[in-house]
């Protein structure tokens, strides 16, 4: 699982740098636009961006916080079984 998430961020981050850096093309470009919906779109670009990174970031995260599994505990019935197979 841990692997295809690192494969799976790597892909999106990559396509999501792109996207970061053609948006601050536009952004520098266009800051002095006379059209505020152009600004505003520009601006809506860069934030859905960076939230896709923070949400990516956040998802990589999880598997690092998540204990280890536990091994189940050992009962008496189980022990039993166990020497019964023997």
């Amino acid at each position: 699982m841990a692997g295809l998430l690192a494969a799976a961020s790597h892909d999106l981050r990559s396509s999501l740098s792109g996207m970061r850096n053609w948006t601050h093309v536009l952004e520098s470009r266009l800051a002095d636009h006379p059209d505020p919906m152009v600004r505003r779109a520009v601006s809506g670009l860069y934030t859905a961006v960076e939230q896709q990174v923070r949400v990516i970031e956040s998802l990589l995260e999880l598997p690092a916080a998540r204990p280890p599994p536990r091994k189940p505990a050992s009962t008496p019935r189980a022990a039993r079984a166990r020497e019964a197979k023997r």
